[in-house]
């Protein structure tokens, strides 16, 4: 790198530190730093962290639908397990219903034969 190009980067990243920390975000600051290598190494840091929490958001959302995967299925179930204790509800009425059905008729029937 030449002197020149030396110089234009060093004022460059003076301009970016001061506009960030005009922003009032010191922690993201490269104002100290110092050399191109530590700007360098602190940008490439910075990005790193950046990857890092990118993938953790990302990660965090696939749990999260799994989540909610797992709500909805244990809804159906619920919801299957509440038909299916109806449904044994009614045909056990129906049992106990057509269980004193011929009981019933054939009371009925010997009343009308009685004189």
């Amino acid at each position: 790198m030449s002197m020149q190009h030396l110089t234009m980067y060093r004022s460059a990243s003076k301009e970016n530190s001061r506009s960030m920390t005009s922003r009032g975000n010191p922690d993201i600051s490269l104002v100290g730093l110092g050399s191109v290598g530590s700007v360098k190494k602190a940008r490439k840091q910075i990005e790193q962290d950046a990857m890092l929490l990118a993938n953790r958001i990302a990660l965090l959302k696939q749990e999260e639908l799994k989540a909610w995967r797992k709500i909805e299925e244990m809804k159906k179930k619920a919801q299957d397990v509440y038909f299916m204790k109806r449904r044994n509800e009614e045909r056990q009425r129906e049992v106990k219903d057509n269980r004193f059905f011929p009981y019933e008729f054939l009371l009925e029937t010997n009343q009308h034969n009685e004189p």
